[in-house]
Parts: structure tokens; sequence; C-alpha cells
């Protein structure tokens, strides 16, 4: 390792925006430095971290808001839900004290340590690296296609082909082999052989023509294979934390982007934070003495309009019925054709929305959320709905779902009732056949 290479495992040269680390959080700091530093090899990590971080800042000046919004946030969320994952094979990693070095047995048990990296941790982190060259190529989608539009082979071999690395070369996928790989995914009774310190996989293609292909590795070459895998994903972890930090003044800056962030990269418990953090900052305005009720309702009136504003929802008007603690909301009239069942469904799927704002911002002050279409021409309320607060409360607190808040209030559409009913047994059906998470409500 030169010194070139030692000044890059400085994290400040690392950084491609952002000039030093002073401006984080000590425990920012320990975090980022601790991975860096963390034992490895550190000149594979040096490179795969700067080759991810080039990589992802080329995606991020093709497009923007695509890449932050679409690839990176999701990406973050796919992250996450490795955790576990990766923990355990980090446990399994740990007992490899348990065997005799270089026996059969510390064999197999590193082989399903490597087939656990690759399925379990490689394949979804590979995304991030496909992504980003789909969208510099111009044939990006979704991340969920290219999570899940092919296996971990199809992405290794797209990567190679774009980094195209010489014989034995080191590189961020050097500890994969997809020969090796089929063949510790289906052991049996014939997929390894290991005598005198070398290890043959045979990758065997089943059926009446036997067809065998075979690698030979010795046991440091296996360890170093799994290393290498290792510094992949620590690699892709570093990148990520640092380009976090590089973007992370960007994300307050758009309103969409900022929705996304929470949505994506937030846990619940984050969430939750957010939003407790926000009731009590609202709920010093709504429990002052200092100012009148009047005055009240007209900071908070005005903060509801602000917050619509930015989401592009448009409120006509606000008025208040304090006797039937109520507040009504007109918002301009959707002329979709209300005798298409999914138009006229998915306009009322957009009115709770206002509600939800109403209650987050006026919390209990009132307990009824009366959303109105007003017509300026006519003067009539074409469709309107009724939203009660502890149903809102639920759906804020993530504990309700949007169902929830269509099967459980009322509809109208001009003042007579829509039967809108929710088959929740199909509902979950249908979340079963998908790929998405399943939505938060009531009946979980």
């Amino acid at each position: 390792m030169n010194i070139k290479d030692l000044l890059l495992l400085n994290p400040e040269s690392l950084l491609l925006i952002r000039e030093n680390l002073d401006d984080l959080k000590p425990e920012e700091q320990q975090s980022l430095l601790e991975k860096v530093y963390s034992p490895g090899d550190l000149q594979q990590r040096v490179a795969n971290v700067h080759f991810v971080l080039v990589l992802m800042h080329d995606a991020y000046q093709k497009n923007k808001k695509v890449f932050l919004e679409d690839i990176f946030f999701p990406w973050v969320e796919i992250q996450n839900k490795t955790k576990k994952n990766k923990s355990r094979i980090f446990n399994e990693l740990s007992r490899l004290d348990e065997f005799t070095q270089d026996s059969l047995d510390d064999v197999i048990h590193i082989a399903n340590i490597y087939r656990n990296i690759v399925s379990d941790l490689l394949d979804p982190y590979l995304t991030l690296i496909v992504s980003c060259y789909q969208l510099i190529e111009g044939s990006f989608t979704d991340i969920n296609n290219a999570n899940l539009g092919q296996a971990e082979r199809n992405k290794y071999e797209f990567i190679i082909s774009r980094i195209k690395p010489k014989n034995n070369e080191l590189h961020l996928l050097y500890g994969y082999n997809p020969l090796v790989r089929n063949a510790i995914s289906h052991l049996g009774s014939h997929g390894l052989l290991y005598k005198n310190g070398v290890i043959t996989f045979r990758n065997i293609q089943r059926g009446s023509t036997l067809k065998v292909q075979a690698v030979r590795w010795s046991t440091r070459e296996f360890n170093q294979h799994n290393l290498s895998l290792l510094e992949c994903i620590l690699s892709i972890d570093i990148a990520i934390e640092i380009f976090g930090l590089d973007i992370s003044d960007l994300v307050a800056q758009d309103s969409e982007t900022m929705f996304k962030f929470i949505l994506h990269v937030l846990s619940g418990d984050q969430r939750s934070e957010i939003r407790l953090h926000q009731y009590e900052i609202f709920n010093k305005l709504r429990n002052s003495n200092q100012i009148s009720e009047e005055e009240k309702l007209n900071v908070l009136s005005k903060l509801l309009f602000y917050n619509c504003g930015i989401r592009d929802m448009e409120i006509k008007q606000i008025s208040f019925n304090n006797s039937q603690k109520a507040i009504i909301l007109g918002i301009p009239v959707d002329y979709i054709d209300v005798n298409n069942d999914e138009q006229l469904i998915s306009r009322c799927a957009e009115i709770p929305r206002y509600a939800i704002l109403a209650r987050s911002i006026f919390s209990n002050m009132y307990d009824t959320f009366l959303v109105e279409e007003n017509d300026e021409v006519s003067k009539d309320t074409r469709i309107s709905a009724i939203f009660q607060g502890q149903l809102l409360d639920e759906y804020i607190d993530e504990k309700a779902g949007l169902v929830d808040l269509l099967h459980n209030s009322a509809f109208f559409l001009a003042g007579n009732r829509i039967g809108i009913g929710v088959n929740f047994d199909n509902l979950e059906q249908l979340e079963l056949e998908s790929i998405q998470d399943p939505f938060p409500r009531k009946r979980n």
C-alpha cells in the first residue's frame, strides 16, 4: 500500500461534497471511523469504497432527483432489511474457533457462511451497483426491477461487463465465483470434495446426462474469497454512509425528497420520534395562554395551508364549528367521471390526506373533520367525507392504514352516502402475492 492509498483511507478525502467531518455529531464520526478502520483488507476496502462512491456520484449527477428518491432512499430501506441477516452471518463467523482449523467440518462451516453471504447480503447489495449503472446508461425503471428482475449471478455478470477486471485482479466482486456459488447451493453428496487442504467445488447440472464443472481452491483461497465478499459488503456500507453525509443538507431542500427520505430511510421508531417532536412544538401553541383562541386558530390555519401547499394540496377555505368540535375544509373539485367506480374510489382515497394534516396540526382541539369539494360555479358540494379524530390518530401513528380510513369513514356524493367497503381477506391475499410490504391496518 502506497502513500496515496493511505491518504484515501482518511474519511475526509473520501467525501466528494463535504470538505470535513467537523460538523458531524461525535457518534456519527465514531460510526464512520469504526467502519473505515475496522479489521480486514484495508487496501481492497479503499479501492472498493472509492469505486462505489464515484459510481454513486456519477449516477447522482445524471439525475439527482431520481437517484435520491428512486434509488438511494429505497436501497437504504433494502439495506435495513438485511441487518438481521448480517448479524446472523457475523455470529456464524464468530463460531469458527469451534472447529478444528482446515478440518472438513471447518470447510463446510465456511462454505455455509459463503452461501449465506452471497444469497442474503451480496444479492441485495448488488442492487445498488446495478441501479447506478442503469441510471447512467438510461435503462433504469425502478428499484424492484433492479433488485428482483435478475438473480445475483446476472447482476454479477452485468457489473463485471462494466468493470472489466483483468485476470486475478482484486476488485469489488473478486470474492464471488458463480460456479462455487452454485456448487455450494446444492452441496448434497457430491457438491464438495475436500482432501489434503484442497477444496473441489462441483457444479453439477443434473439430468439424464450429467455435466460437471469444477473449481479448486485451497483453504487459504477460500478464506480469501470469503474475506473479499465481506469487504464488498462493508465497503458499500461505508460508501452509503459517506454519501448520506454528503447529501444530508440537500434532502431538506425539497419537500417531496424529504417525504421519501422519511418513508424509506427512517425506521418506525424514528418516525415516531419526529411526530412526537412535532406534536410538542404545536402543543405549545395550542395550549398557550399568551394568545387568544382566535389567534391560535389563525396561526394553526396558516400552518395547515402551508403544509398542504408544499404537498400540492389546495385548500379553498377552512371553518370551525365549535359546538360540534368540527373543522370543515373546502377543497377544489376534481371533475372526474363519478359514474366510473375506479375514478371515484381513487378520488376518495386522496381526500383523507387533508383530514390527516388537519388532525396533525389541530390535534384534539377538534374531534370531527369534514372535507368537501366546493364547486365555485354552482356553489354545490360534490364529494365530501367525514373523518373521526381517533381513527386519524391511529393512521398518523401507523396503527391504521388508508383502507381503514376508506372503510370506517363516511363518504358522500352530492349528499348521498357512497358505500365503500374493503374485503380485508382479499386484501391480505393480494398482499401475500405482492413483493411490497403490507401497509398498516387495524386488523393486523
